[in-house]
């Protein structure tokens, strides 16, 4: 079995995964990251151009600065049926940052096999129970297609002004 393939964009937050033994003929899409930084001063996709190089492998790493606020890198490592993804940012401006993201995006329109608009083969864990993606409540915005919802351990979601934006965050969490 094959690798894996990593594309990633250079002077762009992203890179496309094909080759994948489990959808062949499909792909999947990156933003990585979507989103990253101060959580009350976000670097949005594509505000930053990052220089992504291929390594050995088939291994791809890119480093980024973003105006004296901040620098991060992210490293992309294929396997055979996963991608590795280590990413690590500093704060570099003069203030301290209440928290920090780095929100990546993981998207399956290159993938017709898995689309389930209806949300009946998703499933998620809350409150110690299995449930279909449509049993969770939901929450509306701007954009219906997406919802973002709160993970324990993590802060809540209406609390991360990024996440807040899309006001499609339920007070659900999931495990």
């Amino acid at each position: 079995m094959g690798r894996i393939r990593i594309i990633a964009r250079s002077g762009s937050m992203g890179a496309n995964l094909t080759n994948i033994p489990a959808f062949p003929g499909e792909n999947f899409g990156l933003g990585f990251p979507e989103a990253i930084g101060d959580m009350n001063r976000t670097y949005w996709f594509n505000l930053l151009k990052p220089d992504w190089r291929e390594l050995d492998d088939g291994v791809w790493e890119c480093v980024c600065r973003g105006d004296g606020e901040l620098s991060y890198w992210i490293t992309l490592t294929p396997g055979e049926d996963m991608v590795e993804a280590k990413l690590g940012v500093t704060n570099e401006s003069d203030r301290d940052w209440p928290g920090s993201l780095a929100f990546n995006c993981f998207q399956c329109g290159g993938a017709p096999s898995i689309k389930d608009h209806e949300c009946v083969r998703h499933w998620v864990r809350t409150q110690g129970e299995f449930k279909r993606l449509v049993e969770v409540p939901r929450t509306f915005g701007p954009r219906p297609a997406i919802q973002l919802y709160s993970v324990e351990g993590a802060p809540k979601g209406m609390d991360i002004p990024f996440v807040a934006n899309f006001k499609a965050t339920p007070d659900v969490v999931l495990e």
